[in-house]
């Protein structure tokens, strides 16, 4: 494990690397954060890259948080890019960006928006606001279209 510059950032897991930034913690085994603040990776091959308050939970196995605020990345190769209190909690989910959106269901996507949720198998949620995608492969395109 190895921390490379920063302030007050811990490497604890096994092979395990912090790079810059500050208050950060990678106690994931192979885990990443590289810069921001407050960031953690705690699962297995996790990675956070800057941003602040973000967190790879513990048994999310290749996890990833990228920027932004209050994000949580606790699905199996789950990805967050960037936002405010986003969750990808599904295998596979990709939540990018908006506030408050969630991915939680198998390889489910959200794109921004705010408070939008697809919690199907293979559903996409496109944006706009308090959005829920629940059926499997369905989809809603900022509340224009929908099928749910």
């Amino acid at each position: 494990s190895a921390v490379v510059a920063g302030d007050q950032n811990v490497a604890s897991g096994f092979a395990s690397t912090v790079t810059g930034g500050g208050f950060n913690l990678a106690s994931g085994p192979r885990s990443v954060v590289v810069g921001g603040a407050d960031n953690v990776a705690a699962g297995d091959h996790g990675t956070v890259i800057g941003g602040r308050y973000n967190t790879v939970a513990p048994g999310s196995i290749g996890g990833t948080v990228v920027g932004g605020n209050q994000n949580l990345c606790s699905g199996e190769r789950a990805v967050v890019l960037g936002g405010l209190e986003n969750v990808a909690s599904g295998k596979w989910s990709v939540v990018r960006g908006g506030a408050e959106n969630s991915g939680g269901g198998l390889a489910a996507t959200v794109t921004g928006g705010l408070r939008n949720t697809a919690n199907g198998e293979y559903s996409s949620n496109a944006g706009g606001r308090e959005r829920w995608v629940t059926a499997s492969g369905g989809w809603v395109a900022c509340g224009l279209f929908q099928w749910e």
